[in-house]
């Protein structure tokens, strides 16, 4: 079943054309990379897929709906996005934080139900942040207000999980583990995964596909296999990069 689907898009800011012509579906399950040079349009496609960036034409459709049809708590309950740096100027603790995400689902904005505390909990525990649940977020470091964007993430539970580079702040052990979470998730529940990404190699491990942005509204899509080579990369970020395997798995590495 097609979970998202871009039909036509044509996405411009300031003038710089991102893309245009760009027909692509996700499936459940199915995770799509977005890589390319810093300022070539990835954050702005992204937020594309959410309505916060308006494309300047085609459509965006999510289970078969035009996304500008949506009301807002529909929305809310379709795409989660995990913005590139959180806020930390929120007075909430870490547990009132995730439990935002549940608010969607809510009869009463006002109370959170012991089932959803519960959820909420067992998701700051699968990111190692259930010690941390009274702590003010103000007084979190970087890296674990990361892991609190993606748990309030998890806990929303879209059909559309919308990642801006989820490594941010992480350790190298916490980039492999939230991913691996992400993606486990959305197959689990049948949703569909888009992650906008400088790191070639995570994109490379989790990515069934990939839409490469070369710049000027060019682009190359396809699967991860047959968009990811030297000549390919070379291409989009005007640097030469050598692919090589280790113990089966594909890197990349500039030259």
């Amino acid at each position: 079943m097609v979970v998202l689907e871009l039909e036509r898009l044509e996405v411009r800011i300031g003038g710089k054309l991102i893309c245009r012509d760009l027909d692509l579906q996700l499936t459940e399950g199915e995770v799509l990379g977005i890589l390319g040079r810093n300022g070539v349009g990835k954050t702005t496609l992204l937020h594309s897929c959410m309505d916060f960036f308006p494309p300047a034409s085609g459509n965006v459709r999510i289970h078969g709906a035009n996304l500008q049809s949506l009301k807002r708590q529909q929305l809310a309950r379709k795409i989660g996005l995990l913005f590139q740096e959180s806020d930390s100027s929120l007075s909430a603790t870490v547990l009132e934080t995730v439990l935002l995400g549940r608010h969607p689902y809510s009869e009463n904005i006002f109370w959170d139900s012991e089932e959803d505390i519960e959820l909420c909990r067992i998701t700051l525990a699968l990111l190692g942040m259930d010690k941390l649940e009274n702590r003010q977020v103000s007084t979190l470091s970087g890296g674990e207000k990361q892991r609190l964007a993606i748990a309030l993430l998890l806990a929303q539970d879209p059909a559309v999980f919308l990642l801006d580079e989820p490594s941010n702040h992480l350790d190298i052990d916490f980039q492999i583990k939230v991913l691996d979470l992400i993606t486990q998730r959305a197959k689990q529940n049948k949703a569909a995964t888009v992650m906008a990404s400088h790191d070639i190699n995570l994109v490379s491990r989790f990515c069934d596909r990939v839409l490469l942005l070369l710049g000027d509204g060019e682009f190359l899509s396809g699967s991860t296999s047959s968009i990811l080579n030297s000549n390919n990369l070379n291409r989009a970020f005007q640097c030469k990069i050598a692919q090589t395997q280790i113990s089966g798995r594909n890197y990349f590495l500039p030259e």
